[in-house]
C-alpha cells in the first residue's frame, strides 16, 4: 500500500513539474495554496537532481 502511495506521489509530483514554469511562479506569487507551492517546488528540486545525477552517470559511461 505504501509502495502504492510512494509511486503515485512520484508520478503525480512529475506530472507537476512538466507544467510551465509560468505557472510554478503565478503559485508563489499568489500563495493563496502555501503547501501545493511547496510541495511543487520541492518537487521540482528533486526532479533537477535525479536529472543531474542521471546525466553526470550518462557522461561517465560514454567515457
Amino acid at each position: 500500500m505504501s509502495v502504492f502511495t510512494g509511486f503515485k506521489l512520484s508520478y503525480t509530483c512529475r506530472e507537476k513539474t512538466a507544467e510551465p514554469m509560468k505557472l510554478y511562479f503565478s503559485l508563489i506569487r499568489n500563495q493563496k495554496n502555501m503547501i501545493s507551492t511547496f510541495y511543487i517546488s520541492i518537487c521540482f528540486i528533486t526532479v533537477k537532481l535525479f536529472t543531474k545525477m542521471s546525466w553526470i552517470s550518462v557522461f561517465k559511461n560514454q567515457k
